[in-house]
């Protein structure tokens, strides 16, 4: 049985849209995009999260791989419905992502705005149906275009999360309240992209030193393939993603339901090396500000991480914060009676949900920072 490939092409982040467009082509030269595209439509999938600059599919990328298609014969559609709460075509804006695309015939598409088709999950563990943008259920085929940066939820950010950017609102949050890992899986075994890119020209070390120089774009038609060398290239162990929790690697669920390989590899080119900070691994490592008690019942690493998120992204005061009590891990005893309100959070702690009087139960393995746990801390 041959060796499951994956293909690294160095280029500078300071690269021109046209010296980059040269590398997007001999890095996909291995895939003979005549064979695998011509005269289908191809929708171009990026990572256009609406958070910072870096955190995005960088524009430059984007163009080289239209150009990649279209010069095999394609018609290239570019899409992306962002993060919850966020204007897609505001983002597009904001990175140069229209300009970029100018010099080429793609159709810029926010999948957002467009009609959801609701599609049956096959043998899916979490989610049993998705609604899927209409645009991503016409395509003849589906590329991931990912940003290689390391997240919270998931600890890696890259092919196959990125596909959530296909689904409506409504799923993406229910993921979180389901199993995020384990539906990652759910919806990579149904969409089935073609191809799996991933822009590591700027890097986003997100619990560590922001915007990292890769320089290096890395591709494959297999995503767990794609997604674990990348996860190497940033000194994560894709097996090890929160290992023993229910949070554990999307990674590894995927290559154990035989949807990729995860360790027979070969990497054909220089593949860049760096050590990206890991998620907080205990509540002592995040900062907690004046006025919030967290009870520590053993909380897994997504939990954890998850918090750390919501605490730097919160504005809110500390007078403000009065007394509030958060509840996290399955260990988590019913809080003592006090003066404050007090947060239960993750489905490991329904078990007090109805008998913690006056508290707030927030759903999720792990919930979603910014639209499940920040809202209620900041009420």
């Amino acid at each position: 049985m041959s060796r499951t490939s994956v293909y690294v092409e160095q280029i500078s982040p300071r690269s021109t849209p046209e010296q980059v467009s040269e590398g997007i082509a001999r890095l996909l030269h291995p895939f003979d995009l005549a064979r695998m595209a011509d005269g289908k439509t191809v929708l171009i999938k990026p990572n256009l999260s609406g958070e910072s600059g870096p955190a995005n599919t960088d524009p430059r990328v984007i163009y080289g791989v239209v150009r990649a298609f279209e010069q095999a014969g394609a018609s290239a559609l570019v899409g992306d419905g962002s993060i919850i709460g966020v204007d897609t075509m505001s983002v597009m804006r904001e990175i140069g992502l229209i300009d970029a695309l100018k010099g080429t015939r793609a159709e810029i598409v926010d999948l957002k705005t467009g009609r959801y088709v609701e599609t049956r999950v096959r043998r899916g563990r979490c989610a049993k149906q998705v609604a899927l943008a209409e645009a991503a259920s016409a395509a003849d085929l589906i590329v991931s275009v990912a940003k290689m940066k390391t997240h919270d939820a998931t600890a890696v950010s890259l092919c196959m999360k990125n596909l959530s950017g296909l689904m409506h609102e409504y799923d993406m949050l229910h993921f979180h309240h389901v199993n995020v890992s384990e539906c990652i899986v759910d919806l990579v075994a149904t969409v089935k992209p073609a191809l799996n890119i991933v822009d590591g020209l700027m890097a986003m070390d997100t619990f560590g030193a922001g915007p990292v120089e890769m320089g290096c774009v890395i591709a494959g038609t297999d995503p767990v393939a794609v997604d674990a060398t990348a996860s190497r290239a940033m000194g994560v162990d894709p097996a090890g993603i929160y290992a023993g929790t229910l949070a554990e690697s999307h990674i590894k669920r995927a290559h154990e339901r035989g949807l990729g390989e995860m360790k027979d590899i070969e990497v054909v080119g220089d593949l860049p090396s760096a050590q990206f900070a890991p998620p907080p691994a205990s509540l002592n490592e995040i900062s907690i500000p004046d006025g919030i008690e967290i009870i520590d019942g053993d909380p897994c690493p997504a939990c954890i991480a998850m918090l750390a998120t919501v605490l730097q992204k919160s504005q809110i005061s500390n007078n403000k914060l009065g007394n509030t009590v958060i509840l996290v891990g399955p260990n988590a005893p019913p809080p003592e009676k006090t003066k404050g309100r007090t947060i239960i959070i993750g489905n490991c702690l329904h078990r007090l949900q109805s008998t913690t009087q006056g508290s707030v139960f927030v759903i999720g393995c792990p919930p979603n920072a910014t639209y499940d746990v920040l809202p209620v801390l900041e009420a």
